[in-house]
């Protein structure tokens, strides 16, 4: 399988170079269709859920996704399941040219890995350990191992997840970020920073965190949700909006070169619609963050 750029995911982790995502990529795909694999949990679903309809409004049809959600999981349980070959999963998938999201129950990660040969693979830590850098390792080493028997080609990618509410995090249920929503942001930037610089495998950096903390310093954004639903899941309307977007702009338009401020995306859903005013300020919260991540990471991994 064709690769797609043509620097190696270790100098690129290990340099914050983001230029694999703003180059198009070199060569197509084998067969001219672009293949995304996600593991993750809701907090991925956050990040997918308005691709499809993202693809759609900008007119490609060469680009399928496949998301394997579990509630909740760790990158330790999803090494775990795949070793006990636990039928877990929730698989969407959304085919080339359809762009809409199928659902199939009780599925197995080695399933969603025999379904097809995908030419990058994302995955995310569960957001409460997100910032917990102990709980990465030797996990995400094992899960990459396993994977890649089935994907040795594919190209890795991480989703970086956002911090939680003030008013969530008040209560004091997170004792390793105290009460305040920006040492969680510190802590999660910490443990991004440790995982590009010590683990060789990531490519891309989806820098979601940074996307949804840019629109929370808007007009959009306000309390006591601060862009979400509930204090930590993503607000259904702008927010998933934005991750999307986030999304797109990291791994598809390198491919594509159709960029994401072409799309006219609306939605009535989630506490902020998206609509012809809101639509430009997501736009720019995620085109700031693609230009600034790497200065943002830096900043709070100190």
């Amino acid at each position: 399988m064709k690769r797609l750029f043509l620097l190696t995911a270790l100098l690129i982790a290990v340099s914050f170079d983001s230029s694999a995502c703003r180059h198009h990529a070199e060569e197509p795909v084998k067969d001219g269709v672009l293949r995304i694999l996600a593991i993750g949990n809701s907090f991925t679903d956050d990040g997918v859920d308005y691709l499809p309809a993202i693809l759609e409004n900008l007119g490609i049809k060469n680009v399928e996704l496949v998301s394997m959600y579990i509630g909740g999981c760790t990158v330790e349980r999803h090494v775990k399941e795949y070793e006990s070959e636990s039928p877990s999963y929730i698989m969407y998938v959304s085919k080339a040219g359809v762009n809409s999201w199928t659902r199939t129950d009780n599925v197995t990660l080695q399933d969603a890995l025999d379904y097809a040969k995908y030419d990058i693979v994302v995955t995310q830590q569960a957001s409460p350990f997100s910032g917990l850098w102990d709980s990465y390792r030797p996990w995400i080493d094992k899960l990459v191992e396993y994977v890649r028997l089935t994907q040795p080609d594919a190209l890795w990618g991480w989703q970086m997840t956002w911090s939680y509410s003030a008013e969530y995090m008040a209560d004091g249920r997170f004792t390793a970020y105290g009460t305040e929503p920006q040492n969680m942001f510190k802590a999660i930037c910490g443990s991004v920073n440790n995982l590009l610089s010590e683990t060789p495998y990531f490519t891309y950096l989806i820098p979601s965190a940074v996307a949804i903390d840019n629109v929370r310093n808007t007009e959009l954004s306000s309390a006591p949700l601060e862009m979400t639903r509930d204090g930590f899941h993503i607000d259904l309307g702008a927010g998933r909006y934005t991750l999307a977007m986030t999304w797109y702009q990291t791994l598809i338009y390198p491919y594509t070169g159709i960029g994401v401020t072409k799309n006219d995306f609306s939605t009535g859903n989630g506490n902020v619609k998206v609509d012809d005013q809101t639509r430009p300020v997501c736009i720019k919260a995620v085109t700031d963050a693609m230009k600034n991540y790497k200065k943002v990471i830096r900043k709070n991994s100190k």
